[in-house]
């Protein structure tokens, strides 16, 4: 058992069972907004500190990664932050509630950027089946990466779903830690947002 208040412990038991937010988070009635695949966590971290009345979830499936989200999030006091350490797509398919998702943001997966390889990544057709399961109506989607071709198939793919609309997003958002390096070496990166309104 993990001593971090922010950790979610995943086990046989309960593996199919859909997260409880009444009990997650000390004021559940608050917006609620997943950072999936978070990485080293400085985008969920940065956007727990800054809008305290709201609550995040950390999707992330290595273990190293997910453990220094709780730390950091229990050091920071932060009670708006959880971290689940699980698949991505089978968390929306599972254990997310539906309808429950004011906000999912999806920066930076890995892009798989070797034609052979495009077919794992996670931005597909069962992923927005997903995302149409757990978002609510009027929710956001935030897709952001560095790699042209996945922007490009990203963008074709939603545009293909009549339920997303292509918005501005209602407020700023920090950067993750690998945008920041992105950035600085002079690069470029991609972002969007969509309204699913179904």
């Amino acid at each position: 058992m993990h001593p971090w208040a922010s950790w979610i412990e995943i086990n046989a038991a309960n593996l199919c069972q859909p997260l409880c937010l009444e009990t997650l988070y000390p004021n559940p009635d608050q917006p609620f907004e997943i950072d999936l695949g978070a990485g080293d966590g400085g985008f969920v971290i940065q956007s727990a500190m800054q809008y305290p009345e709201i609550n995040f979830l950390a999707i992330e499936r290595l273990k190293g990664r997910a453990m220094k989200i709780a730390k950091k999030a229990d050091q920071l006091g932060l009670r708006n932050v959880r971290v689940l350490r699980l698949d991505a797509l089978y968390s929306l398919e599972y254990l997310v509630p539906k309808r429950s998702v004011s906000c999912l943001h999806l920066l930076f997966p890995d892009p798989w950027p070797k034609r052979r390889h495009a077919k794992y990544r996670l931005l597909q057709m069962p992923f927005l089946k997903a995302l149409r399961r757990v978002l609510k109506t009027g929710g956001y989607f935030h897709f952001a990466t560095d790699d042209l071709n996945y922007w490009q198939q990203g963008l074709a793919l939603i545009a293909s779903c009549p339920v997303f609309y292509k918005c501005d997003f209602p407020r700023a958002l920090p950067l993750t830690d690998f945008e920041q390096m992105w950035l600085a070496s002079g690069r470029t990166s991609h972002h969007a947002w969509w309204r699913y309104l179904e």
